[in-house]
């Protein structure tokens, strides 16, 4: 199995996805834009790859055209509760 460690990035991503389905910017926005949409994309992307996420292209059409959408899968929570709760006995330690 080894050991997936999530980048902070990835972190926030999974925890804004853990709650809803949402597309690129949908997901700026709860992050507080702390990060460029060039960068959370590749993220995304790379997350894609790693099985944490999938997307799929939604039936609305904002103004920039069609939305992609993610969400977590099943792995990505896994790696989720697992960075969690790593996070977690650390800060007891702190």
């Amino acid at each position: 199995m080894g050991n997936h460690n999530l980048t902070l990035q990835e972190i926030k991503i999974l925890s804004v996805l853990e709650i809803d389905d949402m597309y690129g910017y949908q997901i700026l926005k709860e992050l507080g834009k702390k990060i460029l949409l060039g960068s959370l994309y590749n993220t995304l992307k790379s997350m894609e790859r790693k099985g944490y996420v999938e997307s799929k292209w939604g039936e609305d059409t904002g103004q920039g055209g069609r939305r992609k959408y993610y969400k977590i899968t099943g792995q990505g929570e896994k790696v989720f509760e697992q960075a969690k709760s790593e996070l977690a006995s650390i800060l007891k330690l702190a």
